[in-house]
């Protein structure tokens, strides 16, 4: 008698176009800072293939605003440390938020604040009139 679920699956042969794994050690990397934004910090984990995307760690010092911005592509992010400011609520430790394509925001932080954030395409900074 035949198994009943029928024969085991062959493996389906690997995707060209796959790369290796990616590890980051991101202790090892250098904070950046942004040259028109002061006391904001990064790290790139990784760089999208595809829409100019980043995986990257964000620092915020104490007091920071970053300037009014557009998700083209969405954001999602996760809370290390510290506390964000964003769309008139507070978001810490362990909180995780996603921002839906096309959103605007200008985040901040009171205290100071480190989170992972992804994002699938680049983001656009927002000009105001007169700017």
């Amino acid at each position: 008698m035949g198994d009943p679920e029928g024969p085991a699956p062959t493996p389906s042969p690997p995707d060209p176009r796959a790369v290796e794994s990616l590890v980051v050690l991101a202790d090892g990397k250098p904070w950046k800072g942004f040259p028109d934004v002061k006391g904001v910090e990064y790290k790139v984990l990784r760089k999208h293939p595809e829409g100019g995307g980043l995986t990257l760690l964000l620092r915020f010092a104490k007091g920071v605003h970053y300037p009014t911005h557009r998700h083209p592509g969405g954001e999602e992010y996760w809370m290390l440390e510290g506390t964000l400011r964003d769309g008139g609520k507070s978001y810490g430790r362990e909180a995780y938020v996603w921002h839906p394509p096309g959103s605007i925001h200008t985040p901040s932080s009171p205290t100071g604040c480190e989170l992972l954030v992804v994002l699938p395409r680049a983001i656009e900074v927002v000009r105001g009139p007169g700017s």
